[in-house]
């Protein structure tokens, strides 16, 4: 599974950075990998570069990538949250790389899909709350 923050990656360099380790992922488990995205509270896409963000719509296809699941975090409440949180989804359904992708208002409750989404391979990367501790360290 690739944890990543999204607060952390803001150059195009950073995000191919990000999908080369996905694909490094894919060659040690060929089966399919599942990516845990945060996005830190506050985000707005329209700070975002254009560079950035058409690296991160690369990385959103990640051809040659088998991916079982993407879980996405946006922890924030209120109108401009699910309007965010409407929008990746919107680009995902664009996008559309095939895997099941949701967007999350929680790291618990993401956590809990993806692993469940990724079968015995979710059961076989630790306990429940493990990935949401890696994804706040990075945060």
């Amino acid at each position: 599974m690739l944890v990543i923050h999204w607060g952390a990656v803001s150059t195009p360099d950073q995000v191919r950075h990000a999908a080369n380790e996905a694909r490094g992922l894919a060659r040690a488990h060929p089966s399919g990998i599942g990516l845990f995205s945060v996005l830190p509270s506050g985000t707005q896409l329209t700070h975002v570069g254009e560079d950035v963000r058409r690296e991160a719509h690369q990385f959103m296809q990640l051809p040659g990538v088998p991916i079982l699941g993407s879980a996405v975090v946006y922890e924030s409440d209120g109108f401009g949250a699910a309007l965010l949180r409407g929008v990746i989804t919107s680009i995902a359904l664009v996008v559309r790389n095939g895997a099941p992708m949701r967007i999350f208002g929680s790291m618990g409750e993401a956590e809990t899909w993806l692993l469940a989404t990724l079968g015995a391979a979710g059961q076989a990367l630790g306990r429940r709350g493990d990935v949401e501790r890696i994804a706040r360290t990075l945060g």
